[in-house]
C-alpha cells in the first residue's frame, strides 16, 4: 500500500490464481484500476486506486 496526497493505492500480485472473490468488494469500491500481465515476474499484478478526497485544478475537478 502507498498513501499518496489525494489518494491511495494497493497492489495485488497473483500467479495463475483462481477463487479470487474476496476481491469482488475491494474492486467493487475502487476509483481505477489497473492490471498487468507478466510484469515483475508474477502473471498478474492488479493496482487499485482509492481517492480519499476531491482533487481541483485550475478550477476543474480532475480526481475522482
Amino acid at each position: 500500500m502507498v498513501k499518496y496526497f489525494e489518494h491511495i493505492t494497493v497492489t495485488y500480485y497473483f500467479n495463475a490464481g483462481g477463487g479470487l472473490r474476496y476481491l469482488r468488494d475491494v474492486i467493487r469500491y475502487a476509483d481505477e484500476l489497473s492490471f498487468f500481465a507478466n510484469s515483475m515476474g508474477y502473471e498478474i499484478v492488479l493496482s487499485i486506486d482509492h481517492y480519499t478526497h476531491a482533487v481541483f485544478r485550475g478550477g476543474r475537478r480532475i480526481y475522482p
